[in-house]
């Protein structure tokens, strides 16, 4: 077996089916192997273990007994998975995956050992495309210019869109700083090398960390369009409008994750940037940082 796929599952239960149907009719692994699949269930209380169990009785099923987050959910589920396998996908529950995905990735990463993780193209549920997937590390200028709204602006330029690469061709394979963990395919002995997953972070910004982590390390991070996934974003989350629809999440779990997601940014910062740039620039960073949190945190809030 060489490919071990982790998802978490948290309150899901619909969206998670979904994902799993779509892995059930995957027949195309031309590798003479197939894939184990583990469900790691952060304490869900809508019925998705059992619905899981019944329907996937040959997935691997994880009860934490409490929201554990996403990083160390995942590092939960790699600890489950077989020792011999080479490769583990970290794949969200709202998303599907088509036949052939899973064969292509596994023939990209053979084909590179530099390689440590890569994504392929990930489509949002309307056919485009999913730029949270295709990322530059957030500098305090990246940053800026996406906060800002020059980046929308400007979208091809070098200067003003760093935070998505965006003068980079989506048609043809090539390296980023980041890819999103909806679809992370990461080399296993790089995993064990950085030690997988940073559990300071509870929500967002894991999947920064873990590909700035593999850089650090001295593999690449690859973005490869010749395969594609679905991404149904915001249903797992519930804060983005094109999954509220389909998420299950409560009004304190969206401000968990709004509050999370601003904690995450100041975790990374501080973890991997901070030391990099003058005691101004990381002022300007923190003011930012309180900006964004009261818009996030307090608004949201107010209009719950």
């Amino acid at each position: 077996m060489r490919l071990s796929i982790i998802i978490i599952s948290y309150n899901t239960k619909d969206v998670t089916l979904n994902c799993l149907n779509s892995l059930a009719d995957v027949t195309d692994l031309t590798w003479g192997t197939d894939f184990e699949v583990i469900v790691v269930d952060n304490g869900s209380k809508d019925e998705s273990v059992r619905a899981i169990r019944q329907q996937f009785p040959l997935v691997k099923m994880i009860e934490t007994g409490e929201n554990l987050g996403f990083s160390k959910g995942n590092n939960v589920g790699v600890k489950a998975t077989k020792p011999e396998t080479e490769y583990v996908l970290f794949l969200n529950s709202d998303t599907t995956v088509p036949t052939g995905t899973l064969s292509k990735m596994l023939e990209h990463m053979d084909a590179d050992s530099n390689i440590g993780l890569s994504t392929c193209k990930v489509n949002l549920w309307d056919g485009s495309f999913d730029w949270d997937s295709h990322r530059g590390f957030p500098t305090p200028w990246a940053s800026l210019t996406r906060l800002t709204g020059l980046s929308k602006i400007f979208p091809k330029s070098q200067f003003y869109n760093q935070y998505n690469q965006g003068w980079k061709d989506l048609n043809v394979a090539h390296e980023i700083d980041s890819a999103v963990g909806a679809f992370m395919f990461m080399r296993r002995d790089v995993g064990e090398n950085i030690g997988w997953w940073d559990e300071d972070y509870f929500l967002n910004g894991e999947d920064l960390d873990l590909c700035f982590q593999t850089k650090k390390a001295g593999y690449k991070v690859m973005y490869f369009p010749d395969c594609s996934i679905t991404h149904f974003r915001g249903a797992s989350k519930g804060t983005r409008k094109e999954g509220e629809k389909l998420s299950s999440a409560s009004k304190d779990g969206k401000l968990l994750v709004a509050r999370s997601s601003v904690n995450a940014m100041e975790i990374f910062y501080n973890k991997n940037l901070r030391s990099r740039y003058n005691g101004f620039v990381n002022m300007m960073v923190d003011f930012g940082l309180m900006l964004l949190r009261w818009k996030r945190v307090f608004l949201r809030k107010v209009r719950t």
